[in-house]
């Protein structure tokens, strides 16, 4: 009877001990959450609520591409063309203000 007392007394220590460790990572735990929520919303890109939202935006890019292209006719009356594309460099610049209205 009384080893019986002794096991379910051990028991009960051990799942107070997970219990209290959960509840010590809990800030952690949410905190890794929030984080991965926010991430996958980046990543989403931009939003707008319909009506509300008042966007003055401008682009920029540029680019340095050279692109060669040559049509050949085979030996057997066919055209081959080979495209050859180099892109040097791209940039996007993004600029300009937002506003939201209740």
């Amino acid at each position: 009877m009384r080893a019986r007392a002794q096991s379910s007394l051990e028991y009960t220590v051990i799942i107070v001990c997970v219990v209290a460790a959960l509840i010590a990572m809990r800030v952690y735990i949410k905190g890794g959450i929030q984080g991965r929520l926010k991430q996958a919303a980046d990543d989403l890109g931009q939003q707008y609520e319909m009506g509300k939202t008042t966007s003055t935006m401008a682009l920029e890019s540029s680019s340095h591409v050279i692109t060669d292209v040559t049509t050949e006719t085979t030996s057997s009356n066919t055209l081959l063309t080979i495209t050859n594309t180099q892109i040097d460099y791209e940039t996007e610049r993004r600029y300009g203000g937002e506003s939201i209205t209740p």
